[in-house]
């Protein structure tokens, strides 16, 4: 009788989802904070204090997040942060 594994996952399959969500988590982020609804569309209104802006820090470290992740330089201390993908 043959021996039969199971074949894991390949590397670079997982990359491919990496790399979708990254792209997808890019275009959402950066569309909710060009802001195309001129502030009428938020999660969090602005006129609240202090937790108004969480949203836009959630979503400007999404953004950042798929950045690096798409292989993208991150200038300064952010390179740091989020460091980039191979």
């Amino acid at each position: 009788m043959p021996n039969q594994t199971t074949i894991p996952p390949t590397a670079k399959n997982s990359s491919t989802w990496v790399t979708m969500t990254a792209v997808a988590v890019a275009l959402g982020s950066g569309l909710y904070l060009v802001n195309p609804g001129f502030g009428l569309f938020e999660f969090l209104p602005d006129n609240l204090p202090v937790i108004g802006n969480i949203d836009e820090v959630v979503m400007t470290t999404a953004f950042l997040w798929s950045l690096a992740t798409l292989g993208f330089k991150l200038p300064g201390p952010l390179a740091r942060i989020f460091p980039r993908r191979n």
